[in-house]
């Protein structure tokens, strides 16, 4: 029986990762670091959802 995933819930992930990227830009991370952080946070997410298209543009967009 195959594992059926789900996108991940609008709205739930946001703000989460929003404070995330407060502290690492408080932090002195610059763009392409903040960026890899991203990266490395939305991959180590529960396996069992996915982020559309468009919830990945929103969180790469708080690195700017």
């Amino acid at each position: 029986m195959r594992e059926i995933i789900l996108p991940m819930p609008d709205g739930e992930y946001l703000s989460v990762i929003e404070k995330k990227v407060k502290k690492w830009k408080d932090e002195g991370l610059g763009y392409i670091s903040v960026t890899c952080q991203l990266a490395k946070e939305v991959s180590s997410e529960d396996p069992g959802f996915v982020f559309t298209s468009g919830q990945l543009r929103e969180i790469f967009n708080l690195a700017k």
